[in-house]
């Protein structure tokens, strides 16, 4: 688990290595950007992320290596008592077996090593732009990273600002921070929101896709392209009033014949909301190419 997270703020480091940050003004900080990762909150999520899939993986790697062990020392027991055909038919099921467990060591790692570099880079893009934010608002001119720093002379005064900007991390944008590790289809929205979403009630359902699944209502640029609905009242009773919140006056209607494409003939699609009774709504994720969504309430994130 140390291990694991170790090489997350590894790689944290290494993306940020020879970055300077600049901004209108006179003044030059540093940042050490791995305490930022040690200690905010995204990445103590992301620590516990992976802890978790590293003491799942062992666990079953454990278990596989058992069940090597106990085939090998079977027929370290049997060998005399079999035929050649017999012992040639047992050796080739355990190297089946062996090659099944390298496979499965090897996949595990890449599984790892993947999930690494995706809380990483959503880690690292967020502190670049909350950097680049904070060192504007703060009139600072240039922020260099601690690590990549070789030489600077003293008439260059730099200001540690890795405090200030964990703070800034943690509290303007803590939103932006868990979004970097929630699972794909859950969407956080603010609390006024929950509660109209609440208000449509248990058999309204929505969908986003499963390629690029929509991470925060925001991003709905677009409603004549990107939020589209099926069901009428009484189904959705406040179909308009949601409409409202990415399009304006007009919804985007797609009917229940184009579910099993709906995702993949409409790419520019990113929210769609229909009745969980709609005939063929079972279609969207199954061959539609679409993920069902669970929204968060933003208070409730680090529960």
């Amino acid at each position: 688990m140390k291990r694991c997270f170790a090489f997350l703020a590894a790689c944290v480091v290494s993306a940020f290595a020879g970055t300077a940050f600049s901004a209108e003004g006179g003044k030059i900080a540093s940042i050490d950007i791995k305490t930022i990762v040690l200690k905010s909150k995204a990445g103590i999520e992301a620590k516990k992320k992976l802890g978790i899939l590293t003491e799942t993986m062992e666990k079953t790697r454990k278990e596989k290596e058992a069940e090597l062990n106990k085939m090998k020392s079977s027929l370290e027991k049997q060998i005399t008592q079999l035929t050649h055909e017999e012992l040639s038919s047992k050796n080739k099921d355990l190297e089946g077996k062996i090659k099944v467990y390298r496979e499965f060591i090897k996949q595990s790692q890449k599984e790892l090593n993947d999930k690494n570099e995706e809380y990483t880079n959503n880690i690292v893009d967020t502190i670049k732009r909350l950097t680049k934010e904070f060192a504007s608002k703060n009139n600072y001119n240039m922020v260099v990273v601690k690590s990549s720093l070789v030489y600077n002379n003293e008439k260059n005064q730099l200001v540690d600002i890795t405090a200030d900007v964990l703070e800034f991390y943690d509290k303007t944008a803590q939103d932006l921070l868990y979004e970097s590790i929630l699972e794909p289809g859950v969407i956080m929205v603010d609390a006024k929101t929950m509660v109209f979403l609440k208000e449509l009630g248990p058999d309204v359902i929505f969908f986003t896709p499963k390629e690029k699944p929509l991470k925060r209502l925001s991003d709905i640029t677009n409603g004549d392209d990107q939020f589209a609905a099926w069901g009428p009242p009484p189904e959705i009773t406040d179909l308009y009033k949601l409409s409202k919140m990415f399009s304006g006056e007009h919804v985007h209607m797609i009917g229940n014949g184009n579910f099993a494409k709906l995702f993949l003939e409409n790419p520019k699609l990113k929210l769609f909301v229909t009745g969980r009774a709609v005939n063929g709504v079972e279609e969207i994720d199954r061959n539609g190419g679409g993920m069902k969504v669970r929204f968060i309430e933003q208070s409730a994130q680090g529960q």
